[in-house]
């Protein structure tokens, strides 16, 4: 197999990867929607930095190892921090719903994405060029 041919296939299979979890993720929740409902949060929280206002800035939020409390960083012990709140910050169980703490959770995940979404744009520009490169090759 020629070496053009087996990037080919490298940068499908990553790519095919990296749309399937995009998916994946955009299945639990509206991202857009979660931004609506984060909005409340903003003026508290940061979602485009790191620095702390009255609460944490969330930008990279998982992927951080561990919650201010501790606790790993992931989905249930997320939404139980936003549920129960703690340390100042109001618990939004009665607030929120299943659908609005879903969306929430999906934009908060945008926060950490920003890496992901560079690698997929640059793994689609890398297989864009393969393709023009083998459509050369035939021709």
């Amino acid at each position: 197999m020629k070496k053009s041919q087996y990037l080919a296939v490298v940068c499908a299979l990553l790519f095919g990867s990296a749309s399937m979890y995009g998916q994946k993720k955009a299945a639990a929740g509206d991202a857009a929607k979660g931004k609506e409902v984060f909005e409340q949060c903003g003026v508290c929280h940061n979602a485009d930095s790191t620095e702390k206002k009255m609460g944490p800035g969330l930008k990279g939020l998982f992927k951080n190892a561990k919650l201010g409390n501790g606790k790993p960083v992931n989905d249930a012990n997320v939404q139980g921090k936003v549920a129960e709140g703690g340390n100042g910050m109001p618990g939004y169980k009665d607030m929120l719903s299943a659908a609005e703490m879903a969306n929430l959770m999906a934009y908060l995940k945008t926060l950490s994405q920003a890496e992901f979404n560079l690698l997929v744009d640059a793994l689609a520009n890398a297989s864009n060029s393969v393709r023009g490169g083998l459509y050369a090759l035939a021709e």
